[in-house]
């Protein structure tokens, strides 16, 4: 494996990997307490239902656009100083979030904090794209990352003996503070367009956004927004399942957790059988659990499904990002797949809340078959074209 022509081995190679998985929980880390910071807006902050939706809506909108806005036009700032600029900012608007109770200022404050993250973001996916093997990079940063949300949901109560109600933004801010150090250790030269190794005419596979990397994005952005979808009325699924409000919140918490086993998956068979294979077995698996999770009521199924659905997106989000990877080695692409991800988290539950209220939740399950269909599609032709007519550069690139 190599990293722009630099051995995956010894300082280098774990480096860049570690800085990345902590640039990643920071991205995802607003995301994993989202429930808790709704219902904070409105029995703290006394903020409509209205309101604390748009906030965090405007949180994971700006960090999804800001991470592709990032990718398209940052050439060679260092990733360590992309970072660690994002970090702060998100780290001083968090704190002021806390003293903040006009909803325009914390919408505001949100928004910014969102910009920081959405930096972290294009930092942790563009850093990985340089390895030989991004796939399992990526699935290993998935593993990490859920792990850590875990550990923060678990926090929560800890710190709310100290500081009372008002405990998910200094939660946060906490999580922030203990990940910025492990930004540090980024190589001060890695950039866009910039080689890692000490040979600076190393070149780097770089085209500029090719029309493929827009198709991938927009496939991973269907196929993503309609397990958001799901997962955003999870909890609405498990009662009528049969469990009660508090049972179905705990399972919703054990799904999020054994949602590692698909990450680990993905990161054990890496692209030994290619990246297609895997990709269409993942969004089949989601598709199938989608259509039984909205039109059955069982409560095994239940259990069953949303744990397979969950599972499943987490493994086939490295080989999507392991696709931006081949086509663009820059890390370009992968942060705009990553964006195009993150952005359904911030537009599924208004999307799928108007699709439930007008059509009812079975037309959920026929929205995910028909759309899935075409984001299958769309990704056999984008594996098809990416063989026959692989970047014009990549003979260019060495690989040791």
């Amino acid at each position: 494996m190599s990293v722009n022509g630099a051995p995956e081995t010894g300082s280098l190679y774990y480096r860049i990997l570690i800085a990345s998985f902590a640039a990643y929980c920071i991205a995802n880390i607003a995301g994993w307490i989202l429930p808790d910071l709704i219902h904070e807006f409105v029995s703290v902050k006394h903020l409509s239902e209205s309101q604390a939706g748009l906030v965090g809506t405007v949180e994971l909108a700006a960090l999804a656009l800001s991470s592709m806005l990032l990718a398209r036009f940052m050439k060679r700032t260092s990733f360590l100083v992309i970072s660690l600029v994002g970090t702060v900012v998100a780290i001083i608007a968090t704190a002021l979030s806390i003293i903040a109770h006009d909803h325009g200022l914390i919408l505001l404050l949100r928004g910014i904090t969102g910009m920081g993250e959405g930096a972290a973001l294009m930092v942790s996916s563009a850093a990985l794209a340089r390895f030989r093997d991004p796939d399992r990079a990526y699935g290993q940063m998935n593993v990490v990352n859920i792990v850590f949300g875990a550990g923060l949901i678990f926090l929560l109560p800890a710190i709310a003996r100290y500081v009372g109600p008002n405990v998910a933004f200094p939660t946060l801010l906490v999580g922030l503070l203990i990940l910025t150090p492990f930004l540090l250790i980024m190589p001060r030269n890695l950039a866009l367009d910039m080689a890692a190794s000490a040979d600076r005419n190393v070149p780097v596979r770089h085209h500029d956004l090719s029309p493929r990397l827009y198709l991938l994005a927009a496939t991973m952005f269907i196929v993503a927004l309609n397990s958001s979808a799901v997962w955003s009325f999870l909890v609405l699924l498990g009662t009528r399942a049969g469990l009660d409000e508090t049972a179905a919140t705990t399972t919703v918490g054990i799904v999020a957790f054994i949602s590692v086993t698909g990450s680990l998956l993905a990161t054990i068979l890496g692209v030994r059988f290619g990246r297609l294979w895997p990709t269409v077995t993942g969004i089949v698996s989601m598709t199938g659990c989608i259509a039984i999770l909205c039109t059955q009521t069982d409560l095994l199924l239940f259990r069953i499904c949303a744990c397979l659905l969950v599972a499943s997106v987490y493994f086939i989000i490295p080989y999507f990002m392991g696709y931006a990877a081949a086509e663009d080695s820059s890390g370009r692409g992968a942060a705009l797949v990553g964006g195009a991800f993150l952005l359904t988290v911030a537009v599924s539950p208004y999307t799928a809340g108007l699709i439930i209220e007008h059509f009812g939740m079975e037309a959920i399950a026929t929205a995910a078959i028909v759309t899935n269909a075409v984001a299958l599609a769309a990704l056999l032709w984008f594996d098809r074209d990416l063989k026959r007519r692989p970047p014009a550069d990549l003979a260019a690139a060495p690989q040791t």
